[in-house]
């Protein structure tokens, strides 16, 4: 295996030190919101596949926090983690149905002062259009939080080709 290639259920993360002595991630690439797939085949300090059962969202968060925000101030980060939490849950439950069987890929950088956060499956996918609460795919709620915390959010999905979810969080 090649140094630095994600591995599954393990957290690679890349570190240096910025101004004043803090931790910051190494920036990998700046991915515009009109294409976030692009990011998919970059290289970043957190790659995860994970499987897609019920600790999956609590991997997601530890991997976040490992990540130490790439500078975002702490209530920011706790947002990422919320939405990201919220991100994985959907991939989980909709993507995959409840017996699970598949995995979530998550991947997170730097992007200047900002986390970018993209949330990847391969399951059954969904109009993204369909997200309004109450509608029959149960999807509304969680896309509403990431709405709510994320700087910018995006999906990338249609029926029966799995979903992205790109999430950003600005100071």
């Amino acid at each position: 295996m090649a140094r630095g290639e994600p591995v599954r259920g393990r957290v690679h993360v890349s570190l240096r030190r910025g101004r004043g002595n803090r931790r910051r991630v190494a920036v990998s690439q700046v991915i515009p919101m009109s294409d976030p797939l692009a990011a998919l085949e970059a290289p970043a300090p957190v790659d995860l596949l994970l499987p897609a059962d019920t600790w999956a969202p609590r991997r997601a968060r530890d991997a976040l926090a490992r990540l130490d925000g790439g500078g975002l101030p702490p209530e920011r980060l706790q947002d990422a983690m919320v939405a990201v939490s919220e991100a994985v849950t959907n991939a989980v439950v909709h993507a995959y149905g409840h017996g699970g069987g598949g995995a979530v890929r998550l991947k997170a950088w730097a992007q200047g002062d900002a986390l970018a956060v993209i949330v990847r499956d391969e399951g059954c996918g969904f109009d993204p259009r369909s997200t309004v609460r109450g509608e029959r795919t149960g999807l509304g709620m969680g896309v509403s939080v990431m709405r709510s915390v994320a700087s910018e959010m995006r999906i990338v999905s249609r029926p029966g080709a799995g979903a992205a979810v790109f999430l950003l969080f600005r100071p």
